[in-house]
């Protein structure tokens, strides 16, 4: 396997998907909008690269955390009163 972060990654047509190429196409990948020769190439890399089968796994985790945030957000009503509350807190501080 190449450096993770070479200067001059392989065409991605003529060869395998490089790490650094991978870290490109992670946005693409978790939204599942890569082009089908492009997927197969990204999902045999994280099968035989243990650092990128990782950086996948740990940003598939942090998208479920984001998502898991959002759920518990307070309604934009709620963030109203938090934001009137704060800002009277403010004043009689």
């Amino acid at each position: 396997m190449s450096a993770p972060f070479d200067k001059n990654p392989p065409d991605t047509a003529a060869a395998d998907l490089q790490c650094r190429e991978l870290v490109e196409l992670i946005t693409a990948y978790l939204e599942d909008a890569l082009p089908a020769p492009t997927r197969a190439q990204f999902d045999a890399h994280i099968r035989n690269c243990p650092d990128c089968c990782t950086y996948v796994s740990d940003m598939v985790l942090l998208v479920q955390r984001i998502g898991d945030l959002r759920e518990q957000w307070p309604q934009a009503l709620d963030r109203a009163r938090l934001r009137t509350l704060f800002h009277n807190w403010r004043k009689t501080s």
